[in-house]
């Protein structure tokens, strides 16, 4: 699906500096190289010159950057709200089936979990029934062996009817696997995802230490010390220098 859409979009023209300022920059550039030094007034008004029109050429560029891209930003802006609009809906329509499908998953794999555990449980107590069936039987096919054999040695020369053996118990039913499989597989959904995370919250700030474990826990807020110093606030371990800072005009 082809979601957003440009019905006129902007042709695909590489941004590139006009072949006119290409030259004036190039120009500018030989210029400043010849400048190596300034030791007499004549250089110093050569070199003032062409560096005002470098800062013009600059100023020219910002000017130029800006008008270019003011309706790409507008385009951008539009691209945002659109996308906004259309999505709003689909977000509530998302945490409300999202919500209603983790309450139902939950519950769901809770029940699983406890049938699984019902099942395991079941197939313990049979296997431990089966064992007892087992061991009974055993003792009665052993009991009427016994018999039969006291019998013959008794009277060799008489045929004399065997015993039989009691009926044999018959095993119970283990609990099937596939039900114990299906009860162990967990309930998913491709659209919702539950994850545990951990929260850091600081309950009591005035007994959090500055440095723990080698690691700077309080940073000093520079911008509200600047603000203080200039105000003419004295804060102890910060002095106030002037610097003097000579930048071309712009």
């Amino acid at each position: 699906m082809n979601a957003i859409t440009i019905p006129n979009p902007l042709p695909a023209v590489l941004v590139a500096i006009s072949a006119e300022a290409q030259d004036q920059i190039s120009a500018l550039e030989a210029q400043a190289a010849d400048i190596t030094a300034i030791s007499c007034p004549d250089e110093y008004t050569a070199a003032d010159r062409v560096l005002a029109q470098v800062v013009k050429v600059i100023r020219d560029l910002e000017t130029e950057r800006k008008r270019i891209k003011a309706p790409i930003l507008d385009l951008g802006r539009q691209l945002d709200e659109a996308a906004s609009e259309a999505g709003t809906g689909l977000l509530a329509i998302k945490a409300n089936l999202g919500q209603k499908l983790l309450i139902f998953q939950q519950a769901e794999n809770r029940r699983r979990e406890e049938d699984r555990h019902r099942l395991a449980e079941a197939a313990r107590l049979a296997e431990a029934e089966n064992a007892r069936i087992a061991e009974l039987n055993r003792q009665e096919l052993a009991r009427v062996a016994a018999l039969n054999e006291a019998a013959t040695e008794a009277a060799p020369w008489e045929e004399t009817p065997a015993v039989e053996a009691a009926a044999i118990i018959p095993a119970v039913e283990i609990p099937g696997h596939y039900e114990a499989q299906m009860a162990a597989v967990p309930l998913k959904s491709s659209a919702v995802v539950s994850k545990t995370i951990k929260r850091v919250e600081i309950t009591d700030p005035s007994i959090v230490p500055r440095e723990f474990g080698g690691v700077a826990l309080w940073t000093i807020d520079t911008k509200a010390v600047e603000k203080l110093a200039k105000a003419g606030a004295v804060i102890p371990g910060v002095t106030i220098t002037e610097v003097q800072i000579t930048a071309a005009k712009g």
